[in-house]
């Protein structure tokens, strides 16, 4: 009766079609019914809010589609160079007809391109006389590989540009197919226009592009096209997509960058290359496929060669293009190399296409039983199959959906949630610009605040100190990382901002305007010798390690007080509520100890002090192998006499040696 069923189905086209699109439909909504609607989370969710920022801006800017931009102003009005953006345009004119800026919005507009792929993948495969199971088959190795499984439900735009290569290689295989025929003509055409969309889309599809030029003009063909419309194609593809390239980075210059890469990252020398390889197949490999698909691609592969001939191969003008764009593919590995071992969604740009079509060509091409029974085997192992490939990629996702402690992407939505709210209430105005200090992601704070503004994602003294050269009208900072990854590497920033409000999570600033009134520094590196009447216990310095230069400060295993800067309270010019801004690197080992940097007020003959604070060198250690950055400031009561001692130094109990460098010390009034 499934037999029966299925001969039907294969004299009409179109109804098995609608059948896998129903079929895709309901795995769609297993695999993804509990993450649709999530805003750009987890894996590259910095990416992600990128595109999501663009179709915001389309909406919010009246459509114009010439001048993309995104909430953060890092560039001029925050308008942006970004290819060429039409899933963020079509994400944005599909909430406008919603009425909704639901984010999922744009993950379903994904999932739709996807799907309309993976129907144009079955069609050229069931053309190619394979029958509705091996279509059918070739779409799920697609659907549930790991990598690809991910993202068709996301906002990045590989997939709907990968999806515009398959409808290109559809209309190809038709062209060929039809060719000396009136239509083959228009088929080319077709073929042509997809794969110059998914080319502006995401530049490495201009791989296939080209791939199907050589094909048509290099190659010795039975069957020819017709070169007039061949040269027609080509040329007008070439100039839409130079042409559009100009006028992005027109765009890049005139607005003073982009928020997106456009330019190759190689490998610098072979010696990267391999160990970059060997790190990208450890991480990658059973997430572009799974193990199981890994094994049925070996598997069909084999089959299909072993059931022709070599020189048939040779001679084969499919298996010399499937050379060509596999070639261009790993051309594109070797530029853009080192991007590959953070961005795993590179090789559904890239290699992802080759692999599919050679799992495609060879359930084309393998032996296939005639015999009922052998056929209805066939589709059981089918089943199977496809059910371990259904189970590796929901694995998968699973993972790539789980919380995971100190996930700074995770803490930032969860911290920003609701902080356009929270605004509205302050009467903060939409239009204000604000700066997000450790903001992990260019838009997605900003995205949640609904306003626009800068963020800082390294959050060293360098970016810190430019980041008050943008005219926000307030800062807002995590209260997780601030003292961590803030304060700690710029303490004077303690001086530089009002707080105005906190919730427990943020905590809104307002930047002051004038300036910072330093009263002295005093810092080392200890690469130059110091005056030992203000720096004690200075001898001891070490060559093994520093954070700079060639020396470092050495406390030893044996010593529990270490570096101390001493100074009169007349001679240090310290009055009643005077900050000390502290900040230095530190190399902490493992182990059960103490270390402190102190700052105290003495009596000048001994005697207890009576101002003694600490910070907790511990307290934020970096992995082992790292410098840790401590920092804070120390607010002073009135010192009792000028003769008083400022004391600043170094603390440890347990028998481990330290280094400390680069020790900076800013009084403030």
């Amino acid at each position: 009766m499934i037999f029966s069923l299925l001969d039907r189905l294969r004299n009409v086209t179109w109804l098995w079609l609608l059948v896998l699109l129903f079929l895709l439909i309901g795995l769609s909504w297993w695999l993804y019914q509990d993450t649709i609607w999530l805003p750009p989370i987890f894996h590259h969710a910095w990416a992600q809010a990128d595109w999501l920022s663009l179709a915001l801006k389309f909406r919010e800017r009246g459509f114009d589609f010439f001048h993309p931009a995104t909430h953060n102003l890092l560039t001029r009005d925050g308008v942006t160079g970004a290819a060429f953006p039409l899933p963020a345009y079509l994400a944005a004119i599909l909430m406008a007809v919603t009425h909704s800026e639901a984010p999922g919005l744009m993950r379903l507009l994904t999932l739709g391109c996807s799907l309309g792929g993976l129907l144009a993948l079955g069609a050229t495969v069931y053309q190619a006389k394979a029958g509705v199971w091996r279509a059918g088959l070739a779409v799920l190795f697609v659907f549930f590989a790991p990598v690809y499984g991910y993202y068709q439900a996301s906002y990045l735009p590989s997939v709907p540009a990968f999806a515009a290569a398959l409808g290109g290689y559809y209309c190809f295989y038709q062209s060929r197919q039809l060719s000396g025929l009136p239509r083959a003509g228009a088929w080319l055409y077709g073929a042509v226009a997809w794969f110059t969309l998914a080319a502006a889309i995401r530049t490495p599809f201009a791989i296939p592009l080209m791939a199907s030029l050589l094909h048509l003009v290099a190659l010795p063909l039975r069957r020819p096209p017709n070169r007039g419309r061949v040269l027609l194609a080509y040329t007008l593809s070439g100039f839409f997509l130079v042409s559009y390239f100009l006028y992005n980075e027109y765009l890049t210059r005139h607005y003073g960058g982009s928020m997106f890469l456009a330019r190759p990252l190689p490998f610098q020398s072979p010696a990267e290359a391999l160990s970059s390889t060997q790190e990208v197949a450890r991480k990658w490999g059973l997430q572009l496929l799974g193990s199981t698909q890994w094994f049925a691609l070996v598997a069909v592969a084999l089959l299909a060669l072993g059931n022709r001939p070599l020189h048939a191969w040779v001679r084969s003008e499919w298996a010399v293009h499937w050379l060509l764009l596999t070639g261009g593919g790993l051309t594109y590995y070797v530029l853009m190399g080192p991007q590959y071992l953070d961005h795993d969604y590179y090789f559904i740009d890239s290699l992802f296409l080759p692999l599919v079509l050679l799992f495609a060509g060879s359930l084309v091409v393998m032996p296939w039983p005639s015999r009922r029974m052998w056929q209805l085997g066939g589709t059981a192992a089918s089943v199977a199959v496809a059910s371990l490939w259904a189970r590796d990629t929901r694995a998968v996702q699973m993972e790539r959906y789980t919380v995971h402690p100190n996930d700074l992407g995770y803490m930032t939505l969860q911290n920003f949630t609701g902080s356009a709210q929270l605004l509205d209430s302050l009467g903060v105005p939409r239009s204000a610009h604000i700066t997000v200090l450790d903001a992990y992601t260019y838009n997605l704070p900003l995205i949640l605040m609904k306003r626009r503004g800068w963020t800082v994602l390294t959050t060293n003294e360098e970016n810190l100190r430019a980041s008050f050269q943008e005219p926000a009208d307030l800062i807002i900072t995590q209260n997780a990382t601030f003292r961590s990854d803030v304060v700690s590497n710029y303490p004077l920033i303690l001086e530089r901002l009002d707080s105005v409000f906190s919730n427990g999570r943020l905590t809104l600033w307002r930047p002051r305007a004038r300036p910072v009134p330093v009263v002295w520094e005093a810092q080392t590196d200890f690469e130059s010798p110091l005056d030992t009447t203000v720096w004690l216990n200075s001898h001891s310095l070490s060559t093994e390690q520093a954070a700079s230069g060639q020396q470092a400060y050495y406390l030893k295993e044996t010593s529990t007080f270490g570096l101390t800067y001493s100074r009169s309270v007349g001679q240090a010019s310290l009055r009643n509520q005077d900050r000390l801004i502290v900040r230095a690197k530190c190399w902490l080992p493992q182990g059960e100890y103490k270390a402190l940097l102190v700052a105290s007020l003495e009596p000048p003959g001994g005697g207890p002090a009576y101002y003694w604070k600490a910070l907790d060198c511990r307290r934020y250690q970096a992995p082992a192998g790292r410098w840790t950055t401590v920092g804070g400031a120390f607010h002073f009561p009135a010192p009792r006499t000028p003769h008083d001692l400022l004391k600043v130094y170094i603390v440890k109990d347990g028998a481990t040696a330290i280094l400390l460098d680069d020790v900076r010390l800013t009084l403030v009034r």
